[in-house]
């Protein structure tokens, strides 16, 4: 029992002498039973009296009282509901002794059985319901824990096991379908094996996440397969291992899928990685890791749209960046390898890393691959990828048709940026453009058995190819454009180590343009750096810029100025510049280029032959030694203020010059033990000859310079050697 004491004071806090103090049970007027010691002496009534110093004191059972205070010149007062209570009491009285008010669902009349009650009620169905939960922070409001847990759901809510052995398939599909929209978790550190999920074509959206592993079993076996109806799709944080594709549109699929949110995920061991041919209008593709995909077929990491013009023109968008692809294969020859493949409109493809993308022989063999309306292809790591198609395979490759057509894909509005390539083997390309409106800037190229950056033939428009650093490229040519249209411009580009891994007769080339199919105009080579570090393979010539105009084709309004061209391979036929026009060259300018390192091994710094027309400037020009051989007889005023050779002659030269014009200069020089003979245009007269006679250089090393004052007659401004006269 507990004891109870207290003392009883007026208003003044005066003790009260022999007041009655009156215990009764509380909410009544029932006597209380009290006692004078602990569970002994039962005082003969329910009332103490205070002593000397107004203290009462009482024992009673454990329970509920109220007192009730009475004394002579003092108004009786009640005190109400005070407990007493002493637990050792309680552990005499067995559970199932004491009685219960059944309420509510709980039917028990005693304490035992109620507890029994609420604990299988709490371990039921339902038992969480019964159980409150209030979130940290101003403001929360109180929810069951039913309601909490139930903002998550779990493939394990619905008996998936993640053992790594179970089949799961069936839990997984029935967790897809009663989620109610909400995310599905598949636990971290869980292996869930799903070998007939692609059997179910899913229809619903799709949202999964939380770090587990989902296990095919084989590379056979079909991942996820979405078909008409799916309208998105989220993945973030899983681990697919071992599937035919992980993520796949069904082949009938006819809709459109709205987005695709694809975050840190890891794809092992498969066929394909995410395969959605299909319209997808929004796609998210970061962070994820995908290694060894291969199959015998087209393959790819990622893939997404299709190769047609009203597929594209569905505005879709791409978002596809950071993500690691290490090794895709095809491994039949005639079929495709791509690490990322997108077909649409408006995407980033940006800071990832891809590596060993190939195919043995016979067909594209592309780490990055677009047909894509507006998009930039920026900081991209590639390298190691691999393919036996030559120039048709880019390490980046932007294709598409012109924005006139609508029969086909489209691609234009393309930048490519800041991407670091790099191959020891292999013929690809690095860089492939089919397309119109591109640029192609500051990236890094080294090591291609193709072209460093390559136009293929076709009509295009405006392009751009600027400030990129190409070496040690393994093929003929670093950069080379074959197609024709309007616009292009080859300007701060910068190329070392031209090492051709080519036959024996084939040139090697730092820039060339060559138009074999329609008219190209408007056409800047400007300030570029071209360097041949004298290590090439090459046994036939080495051209610094070259640019070629096919037969009955055109390239018109062409600038080369400002370039730096050296060649230290001094045992072949090397040209600093050389335009040829099989076809036609109207309007050329070659100006203030820096082609003192080109020596001349039966080449020539800067050579020009066939159909040259319109305008046409030519100098300004720095060499070592002579700077321009001409290998024409008859000169044009445009070949003024540079200095012309007989290089490469084996007989007496003879060249003849324009008609005057005032302010005209020519310089000429002998460098062979041949005659070198210079005659005047008809009946017009150098000083010092005769009318029509011509000025020969009589020895090796002579040299002069002449100038028109007057028309009709050319000066001399200064020689050297010996000169003489026709008789």
């Amino acid at each position: 029992m507990q004891q109870y004491q207290n003392v009883i004071q007026d208003k003044f806090g005066n003790v009260i002498v022999g007041a009655s103090v009156a215990v009764y049970v509380y909410g009544t007027t029932t006597p209380a039973t009290i006692y004078s010691g602990n569970g002994s002496g039962v005082l003969p009534s329910n009332t103490v009296t205070t002593n000397s110093l107004g203290e009462f004191a009482f024992y009673a059972a454990n329970g509920r009282y109220s007192l009730s205070v009475s004394a002579t010149n003092f108004v009786a007062e009640n005190f109400t509901d005070f407990i007493m209570y002493d637990p050792a009491d309680i552990g005499a009285v067995a559970a199932s002794g004491v009685a219960f008010t059944p309420f509510g669902t709980i039917a028990a009349t005693n304490v035992q059985n109620a507890i029994q009650e609420v604990v299988a009620d709490l371990a039921g169905a339902s038992g969480s319901s019964l159980v409150g939960f209030l979130q940290s922070g101003t403001g929360a409001v109180t929810r069951t824990v039913q309601a909490k847990e139930q903002d998550v759901v779990s493939v394990k809510d619905f008996g998936a096991t993640g053992d790594g052995s179970t089949d799961d398939t069936a839990a997984f599909i029935t967790a897809l379908t009663a989620r109610n929209g909400k995310p599905l978790l598949i636990p971290a550190g869980q292996t869930f094996k799903i070998s007939t999920l692609g059997s179910t074509t899913l229809t619903i959206p799709v949202n999964i996440y939380g770090g587990g592993t989902l296990d095919g079993g084989s590379s056979a076996t079909s991942g996820f397969v979405f078909g008409t109806g799916i309208t998105s799709i989220r993945c973030e944080g899983i681990t697919f291992q071992n599937f035919s594709a992980p993520v796949m549109k069904a082949t009938a699929i006819t809709n459109t899928i709205d987005e695709v949110t694809f975050v840190d995920n890891t794809i092992s061991n498969c066929q394909k990685g995410v395969y959605l041919v299909c319209i997808v209008k929004s796609v998210i593709c970061d962070g994820n890791r995908v290694s060894n995909i291969s199959h015998s077929l087209d393959t790819a990491a990622f893939h997404f749209g299709t190769n047609t013009y009203s597929d594209q023109d569905q505005r879709t968008k791409f978002v596809i960046t950071n993500n690691i692809i290490d090794t895709v294969a095809s491994t039949t020859g005639g079929e495709e390898a791509h690490g990322v493949i997108v077909y649409g409109r408006e995407a980033v493809i940006a800071n990832n890393v891809i590596k060993n993308v190939s195919n043995p022989t016979g067909a594209n063999s592309e780490p990055i691959y677009t047909k894509v309306r507006f998009g930039l292809i920026a900081n991209n790591v590639v390298t190691e990828c691999t393919a036996s198609y030559a120039n048709n395979s880019g390490f980046i490759t932007i294709k598409g048709a012109v924005r006139s057509s609508t029969a086909q894909t489209q691609g234009y509005g393309m930048t490519v940026s800041g991407n670091s390539l790099y191959s020891s083997s292999g013929a690809n390309a690095a860089i492939r453009i089919e397309c119109d409106d591109c640029s192609v800037i500051g990236n890094y190229i080294e090591g291609f058995g193709g072209v460093g950056i390559y136009s293929s033939s076709g009509t295009f428009l405006n392009i751009a190819v600027s400030d990129n650093t190409i070496r040690n490229t393994r093929g003929a040519i670093a950069i080379l454009t074959q197609h024709w249209g309007r616009g292009l411009s080859i300007i701060g580009n910068r190329i070392y180590g031209l090492l051709a891994n080519q036959a024996a007769t084939t040139n090697v080339y730092g820039i060339r343009i060559s138009n074999f199919g329609g008219t190209l105009t408007d056409v800047a080579i400007r300030e570029n750096v071209v360097v041949d570090d004298g290590t090439s393979a090459a046994t036939s010539g080495i051209l610094g810029i070259s640019i070629r105009a096919g037969a009955t084709y055109t390239i018109a309004s062409l600038d080369v100025s400002n370039n730096f061209v050296s060649i230290a391979h001094a045992s072949i036929v090397e040209y600093g510049v050389d335009v040829t026009a099989s076809g036609t060259v109207s309007g050329l300018v070659v100006k203030n280029n820096n082609l003192a390192g080109v020596p001349v091994s039966g080449g020539y710094p800067i050579i020009t032959s066939g159909t040259i027309s319109g305008t046409i400037v030519i100098n300004g020009n720095l060499g070592w030694g002579p700077i321009y051989s001409l290998g024409a007889s008859t000169l044009a005023l445009y070949h003024s203020g540079n200095l012309l050779t007989d290089t490469g002659s084996s007989s007496t030269f003879v060249q003849t010059l324009p008609v005057s014009a005032p302010g005209v200069q020519f310089s000429f020089l002998r460098t062979t033990a041949n005659a070198y003979r210079i005659d005047p245009n008809g009946s017009e007269v150098i000083r010092g000859g005769g009318a029509g006679k011509y000025l020969e250089l009589a020895s090796a090393g002579a040299s002069v310079s002449l100038i028109c004052v007057t028309a009709g007659t050319w000066e001399i401004l200064a020689s050297f050697g010996t000169l003489t006269y026709e008789p």
